[in-house]
């Protein structure tokens, strides 16, 4: 069993969103399948995304007060993933996979409802084993939520950064010989 924290930033302008960049903030645990020829991760993500400052206001806009902008959201998903780590050195390795889950939009309109939908994603990246129980990742994630109603959105690209720690509860527990 392990689990991951990560931070990152949506990279790139999506065509469907302007405004400026996202922030995500994630979370997983999961298990690792050995295999001989690169592991599989099998994991459970949450995900917060919200836009990164604030909103801009159009001019003569009264301090204080947010103009509603349709382009601008927070999101929430969680998702379902599969990760392939294929190693290249004892400490170094590449991942690829992706995943599949529900998330809801809030869009930040005072008049816009939220929307819940089918969120998906599909990524990969580097990974570094400091450890033998912690990793550091740098991946890449294109993923994005697909809200009832008309698509609002395109496609985000996202740069993360990670850290994953196997076997979290380890030591925890004391053996008293019962």
């Amino acid at each position: 069993m392990y689990a991951t924290a990560m931070i990152g930033s949506s990279v790139g302008e999506s065509p469907a969103r302007a405004g400026g960049p996202l922030v995500a903030g994630q979370g997983a645990c999961g298990v690792t399948v050995p295999r001989s020829s690169g592991d599989v991760r099998l994991e459970l993500e949450a995900r917060r995304r919200q836009p990164l400052g604030s909103e801009p206001r159009p001019s003569g806009a009264q301090a204080g007060t947010e103009a509603p902008s349709p382009t601008r959201a927070e999101e929430w998903t969680t998702m379902v993933n599969v990760w392939r780590d294929l190693p290249l050195t004892q400490h170094f390795g590449v991942y690829a996979g992706g995943g599949i889950g529900v998330g809801v939009r809030r869009p930040s309109g005072a008049d816009m409802a939220p929307r819940a939908g089918l969120g998906w994603q599909t990524g990969g990246g580097v990974t570094y084993a400091g450890t033998e129980r912690v990793t550091f990742d740098v991946g890449y994630r294109f993923s994005g939520l697909e809200a009832a109603g008309p698509r609002t959105t395109a496609g985000e690209n996202e740069l993360l950064f990670a850290i994953r720690i196997d076997e979290p509860f380890r030591g925890l527990w004391r053996d008293t010989g019962r």
